[in-house]
């Protein structure tokens, strides 16, 4: 979370950052919605803005690292499920 904001040029202290993102994940590990989609990103913008960044900034920041950590690596793994739900099933061997 603190690389996103830095890159996107706000300068937070890393303990607003590190809030932010165990605040949102307590939320997500704790709520009915699976994966935590929207419940996360309402949170850390929340907790964001709650500690002075704006809120452009907060909710790009966000959707940053929720891409980076939730959305890309699922990819891989889609890639590879739909390899494997075409490849032909081995025939049991029958006497």
């Amino acid at each position: 979370m603190q690389f996103c904001l830095f890159a996107l040029g706000v300068k937070v202290p890393f303990a607003s950052a590190f809030i932010a993102f165990i605040m949102a994940s307590i939320v997500v590990t704790l709520g009915p919605i699976p994966m935590g989609l929207g419940s996360f990103e309402a949170v850390s913008v929340g907790t964001l803005r709650l500690a002075g960044v704006p809120f452009e900034a907060a909710l790009s920041a966000t959707l940053l690292f929720r891409g980076f950590t939730l959305w890309l690596p699922l990819l891989p793994g889609m890639i590879t499920a739909r390899k494997d739900l075409k490849a032909p099933k081995p025939r049991p061997n029958r006497r």
